[in-house]
């Protein structure tokens, strides 16, 4: 019988009583076994990123360890996902990344994972040391996990044991350092320790070693082989918990990472396989099943991912693709927990598969005022776009935007703007009538008070005159939109003591004349203006939007009124002349649609370079990089322009 870990506690309290008992609790019957459902697994490749592992040279190319635990751990998950009620999950998709060895372990306690198995190959300076080895826990901890950890070792090296590789057992190395909460000696291995203070179980899968030449030549020199290993390791797994061969509704079609969720992130990952000759399952990649894995089935991914089709040609996917964004949150966690969990369904009993950080902004698409809703946003261990469902008792919402009531003032822009020479008086009187009108910010360096009397009369005091920056600026703002104009006086003042000192200098007025705000907020930066959006004709812009004198096709050309605003143009402003950016119309075509993302996938692959105003539309999400965010991103603004 397989037990959850949320169970465990209750049979740990029975360990030193009935030890005979436990045994076959937490040993499997091998010809009886009762099925895992619900079962999580995390699988964790060692090394990664800037830590290559153990690296041998073999007719003259280097072979590095971290390479090999990638491509074994895959195999490892595609074996697994043949078994029914099994979740599979790696700490990470490829070698570009290091983690940490906690981090490792915090990524599968976040996803309330049943076991972590880190997989690795061995080295050794003794070139005569060959086989297969795990590495398990000494049981110090007293939770009694080493015995789960023990028999899940030993059904990985039966099974690793048949392929032919020498079996050199189970592995417990204590550490000389490091000490348990009960005060007896930590295990050696941080992968361990951590597994055993987070109360996971964990092991490390050593499956060959590389400085042996005859395991490397036998066992490790292909991808085939490679894949054998991951398949007999992914047995042992299985055998061990009773999994039985199966539909699993993880393995869908369309599903590249395996996330149960359809999204241009899966399209992504198939071109990429695709431009470098690695495709994988073709029974998940092949959608429209010709019998050839291309750019179609890229094609229809990304399609299904911006709800343009609602199956693949080739079959029914059960994959979840869920509606556009209703609201918007952040993430608010407890002191003591800074993540957030994301899962397959509404409710603390649905698997995990991944997590938020605290501060993350989520779009939510469904559930609002329910006690769980579904969203999309950047998990923290991956850097992924993830989707599922969050406790909106940790979600700050942000209810959608409301249009604003407010007016934009129009003198030298929306402020007025006083320089330093008028405001080393130490004081400024500003009276108007607060029934129409109001000040809503005033910026500056400077140190000051306010009061405001009775009379409509706003006095700044500067407590440091002698300080001054610049300039200051009073940004004001209609409460009344019938209010089109107002009269606002400004008067100076010599002051050695703000209290009892009366202004006398002669007053002026400012009439402020105010104008329905622009329905954009723009950014110049450069030579580029942002903040346009999609969906605008030349026409538009320069009805709606005044600061707007002339637009230009990118070749200098005047353009058409009905031509769509595009990345790319040319906008004249205060008689400048600024490339337009609009995020997201990478392809500068004026709308952003399927093409724009196979545009950045086609940057990503360095099949066509991004450059430009074209560059910075891909980077939606402002990182100063083009990635798979970047994807999400542009999938997001196709959900919501989506009918």
């Amino acid at each position: 019988m397989y037990i959850r870990r949320s169970n465990l506690n209750v049979a740990v309290q029975y360990l030193f009583v009935i030890t005979f008992i436990l045994a076959f609790v937490f040993v499997p019957n091998k010809e009886e076994n009762i099925k895992a459902t619900n079962l999580v697994l995390v699988l964790d490749p060692g090394h990664g990123g800037s830590d290559p592992g153990a690296v041998y040279y073999y007719d003259g190319i280097p072979i590095k360890e971290a390479e090999l635990d990638m491509k074994i751990a895959l195999a490892v998950r595609q074996e697994l996902l043949k078994y029914e009620g099994v979740s599979v999950f790696l700490t990470r998709e490829d070698n570009s990344k290091y983690l940490t060895l906690d981090e490792r372990v915090n990524i599968a306690s976040s996803l309330n994972a049943d076991a972590i198995i880190s997989i690795y190959n061995n080295a050794s300076t003794n070139q005569q040391a060959h086989g297969a080895e795990v590495m398990v826990p000494s049981g110090n901890d007293g939770s009694g996990l080493h015995l789960i950890s023990k028999a899940l070792g030993d059904s990985i090296l039966d099974e690793l044991t048949n392929l032919g590789i020498h079996r050199r057992g189970l592995m417990q190395r204590i550490s000389s350092t490091y000490k348990y909460k009960n005060g007896k000696p930590a295990d050696y291995y941080g992968i361990i320790r951590h597994s055993m203070n987070n109360s996971l179980p964990g092991i490390i899968v050593e499956c060959a070693f590389l400085s042996n030449e005859n395991d490397y030549r036998t066992f490790l020199n292909t991808d085939e082989k490679l894949e054998k290993i991951g398949q007999a390791v992914g047995r042992g797994i299985a055998n061990y918990y009773g999994l039985i061969e199966g539909d699993n509704q993880m393995n869908s079609l369309g599903d590249l990472n395996q996330d149960t969720f359809i999204s241009a992130y899966d399209a992504y990952l198939l071109n990429k396989q695709i431009g470098l000759g690695q495709v994988g399952d073709a029974a998940i990649s092949d959608v429209n099943s010709d019998g050839v894995v291309n750019i179609l089935d890229v094609k229809e991914i990304l399609e299904f991912s911006a709800g343009l089709r609602d199956d693949f040609s080739g079959g029914v996917t059960r994959a979840i693709l869920k509606p556009g964004q209703v609201a918007a949150g952040i993430i608010m966690t407890q002191e003591d927990d800074p993540y957030l969990n994301v899962r397959t369904g509404p409710g603390v009993s649905y698997p995990a598969i991944g997590a938020y950080n605290k501060g993350t902004y989520i779009y939510i698409t469904s559930g609002l005022g329910e006690n769980w809703c579904y969203a999309r946003g950047t998990c923290v261990f991956s850097g992924k776009i993830i989707e599922g469902y969050s406790s909106m008792a940790y979600i700050d919402v942000i209810e959608k935007e409301v249009e604003d009531t407010d007016f934009e003032v129009q003198i030298s822009g929306p402020s007025i703007s006083l320089s330093n020479d008028e405001v080393t008086s130490g004081c400024i009187a500003i009276q108007f009538n607060s029934d129409h009108i109001e000040i809503e910010s005033i910026e500056t360096d400077m140190e000051y008070v306010t009061t405001f009397g009775e009379s409509g009369v706003l006095k700044i005091y500067f407590i440091n005159s002698s300080n001054l920056s610049d300039t200051i600026n009073i940004c004001f703002a209609s409460m009344d939109s019938s209010v089109d104009k107002a009269d606002v006086t400004l008067s100076f003042a010599e002051l050695t003591d703000i209290e009892g000192k009366e202004l006398t200098t002669e007053p002026e007025t400012i009439t402020l004349t105010f104008a329905e705000p622009m329905p954009f907020d723009l950014e110049i930066k450069d030579s580029y203006v942002y903040g346009f959006e999609c969906g605008f004709t030349v026409g538009e812009i320069l009805e709606k939007c005044k600061v707007v004198e002339e637009v230009f096709l990118e070749n200098g050309e005047n353009a058409q009124e009905d031509t769509l605003l595009a990345t790319g143009m040319k906008v004249s402003m205060d008689a400048s002349v600024y490339i337009v950016v609009i995020f997201g119309d990478v392809n500068g075509d004026g709308i952003v649609d399927i093409c724009d993302i196979e545009s950045i996938q086609k940057h990503l692959l360095e099949a066509s370079v991004l450059d430009g105003a074209y560059y910075n539309a891909a980077d939606i999400n402002c990182d100063s990089a083009i990635n798979a965010l970047d994807i999400g991103a542009c999938q997001k603004f196709i959900y919501e322009s989506s009918p």
